[in-house]
């Protein structure tokens, strides 16, 4: 089996790639954009092909002679969409057996219906990133429509060794900025990179080949309280943990995203060539906007957050206000509230997760201890450092 795999020089991409060449009866080609994050896979001593999905031609070389394709590929919405069309084309091409696609559960949206519980619920996709995955998905479906096998893993955020997302929360830990909502009690999804990489592994020989998405999670009923308490011994003297409720959450989070989309909108207005030719033939303007975009970026990011502050919409309660500081992504991220079901992977791929959610928790702090020196010699001084 000649497996290509894109973005190989990611996090799943990488581990699924360790995992191939550990089995030792495959013929694996890694895929990678470029070499700057391809650390893991260039001390093992293979060869890298380099490729850009955007390049109709560089994805045909790519996989030529591949049988079987891996995308593990991300990236804005014009690589995840035309990289999609572009690896599609190259497979119906070279008459490729399987194509093996990496799907997200914000195709759901940050609110998921109850009913997102299976796959057959309704997408309603977070904008930007949840919509182009579901772009790629109803592809991945037209193309196993017209006879290609294509199987759709679908993945919640990303935990174990290596993990950016346990970093993100462990830093917001150290810093105040994780309010835990209603207690800690909310439902949380989390994968387990390994356990990605044996699901890949199965999905390139599993009989069910329909393009339809399958949840692939650690399982168990693990919640947000349950996380913090796990990295709680990596985050050392940190402030008591704050706590929202459910209506105070959805007002934070209400408020950053009006903010963030007013923010998107005048970002495209000033990007508008009438835009830019007003400013460029108004030569005040086009002076006090060079001034004023050189000198903000040169002031603390303290001073900077509370610039921006002043622009928050008024009118909402003071409550949500004060607790600026607050990590609304993470805040958000407990409000999802429906644990997804693996039941579907159980049954055609044969999935069983080797790391539930404890082996993998501990897993990512002796990985994180051995990484950074926790707890050892240096520590303190590190800490400080960091």
């Amino acid at each position: 089996m000649k497996v290509a795999v894109l973005g190989a020089s990611g996090l799943i991409g990488a581990t699924f790639v360790e995992r191939l060449l550990a089995a030792g009866k495959y013929d694996v080609r890694p895929i990678i954009h470029s070499s700057g994050n391809a650390w893991r896979l260039a001390r093992l001593g293979i060869d890298l092909t380099p490729a850009d999905v955007l390049s109709p031609d560089a994805v045909r070389r790519a996989l030529a002679g591949s049988s079987h394709v891996v995308d593990c590929t991300a990236g804005t919405t014009d690589v995840l969409v035309k990289g999609m069309k572009n690896i599609l084309a190259a497979c119906r091409s070279y008459q490729v057996e399987r194509l093996v696609h990496l799907s997200s559960v914000l195709i759901y949206g940050d609110r998921p219906d109850p009913a997102s519980v299976r796959e057959s619920a309704r997408p309603r996709p977070s904008p930007g990133y949840g919509q182009a995955k579901l772009r790629q998905d109803r592809l991945a479906q037209a193309a196993a429509g017209r006879g290609l096998a294509v199987v759709v893993l679908c993945i919640p955020n990303v935990s174990g060794p290596y993990s950016p997302y346990l970093a993100e929360i462990l830093a917001a830990l150290r810093q105040g900025t994780l309010p835990l909502v209603q207690g800690g009690g909310q439902p949380i999804n989390l994968v387990d990179v390994r356990n990605v990489a044996a699901a890949l592994e199965q999905a390139l020989v599993c009989e069910q080949a329909d393009g339809q998405r399958m949840f692939v999670t650690d399982g168990g009923d693990a919640t947000w309280q349950d996380l913090v308490n796990e990295l709680a011994p990596l985050a050392d003297e940190c402030p008591p943990w704050p706590t929202l409720s459910r209506e105070q959450a959805a007002a934070l989070t209400l408020e950053k995203g009006l903010l963030a989309a007013a923010r998107r909108t005048a970002g495209r207005i000033l990007q508008l060539q009438e835009v830019k030719t007003i400013v460029k033939n108004e030569e005040a303007l086009a002076s006090a906007y060079r001034r004023v975009g050189t000198r903000f970026r040169t002031l603390p990011s303290w001073v900077q957050h509370r610039l921006l502050s002043l622009s928050e919409p008024r009118g909402l309660r003071p409550s949500t206000r004060l607790q600026a500081h607050h990590s609304a992504r993470l805040v958000q991220h407990q409000l999802r509230g429906v644990r997804h079901s693996i039941a579907r992977a159980e049954a055609v791929l044969g999935y069983a997760p080797a790391y539930d959610f404890k082996a993998s928790m501990a897993s990512y702090r002796a990985w994180y201890a051995e990484m950074h020196g926790h707890g050892g010699r240096f520590w303190d001084l590190y800490r400080q450092l960091l």
